[in-house]
């Protein structure tokens, strides 16, 4: 227990931390410990957490992407636009955003790369003009409603337990197992680290 302590000092420290930081707010609100608002926290935590995971990557090959906030943004408002608030459209619209989404990393790959732009000018810039392309489109308008099987993904529950919090911990696995275990891992380190 003492070599694992040791190896592993400052992710203990900050669990510690966490912990102790969850006693004091508790204490200085009394509802925060409830089940409801650890629910909410949960979810909420997992939609932050599964962007950081995608933003790990990024950041493991030694960059930056500052576009993702209107890169989410945006596909979530052209999804809710394209599907009116149907699941059967989202055999075809979620490939569809899928697509654009890696055609915006191609977009900010490119001018990174073969351009010299620098990551953190680059991303920045696709970040405020998905932001504009957005606000033309929809005219400052809200949007129609998520379908259905996109609010069950979101906000649903399968026993109790929020169902993005599932999806959060199968990709947290799979990006950790991806990461650690497989050729692509390694490869990305080194590329980070050169």
């Amino acid at each position: 227990m003492s070599a694992f302590l040791a190896r592993n000092r400052l992710i203990v420290l900050a669990y510690a931390g966490m912990v102790v930081l969850l006693l004091v707010t508790a204490m200085f609100s009394p509802g925060f410990l409830s089940v409801s608002n650890m629910r909410s926290t949960v979810v909420l935590a997992a939609f932050v957490g599964i962007v950081a995971l995608g933003q790990t990557f990024v950041i493991i090959g030694g960059g930056i992407d500052l576009s993702v906030p209107w890169v989410l943004n945006s596909a979530a408002i052209v999804m809710a636009l394209l599907c009116g608030g149907q699941d059967l459209p989202l055999v075809w619209v979620m490939p569809l955003l899928l697509a654009g989404g890696a055609f915006i990393g191609l977009v900010n790959g490119v001018g990174v790369a073969q351009f010299g732009v620098p990551p953190i000018i680059m991303t920045l810039a696709t970040n405020v003009i998905l932001q504009g392309l957005i606000l033309v489109l929809t005219g400052g308008s809200p949007t129609p409603s998520a379908p259905a099987l996109i609010q069950f993904l979101s906000v649903g529950r399968i026993g109790g337990f929020p169902v993005i919090a599932l999806i959060w911990l199968a990709l947290t696995l799979a990006a950790t197992l991806l990461l650690s275990k497989a050729a692509f891992g390694r490869k990305l380190y080194a590329l980070g680290t050169s």
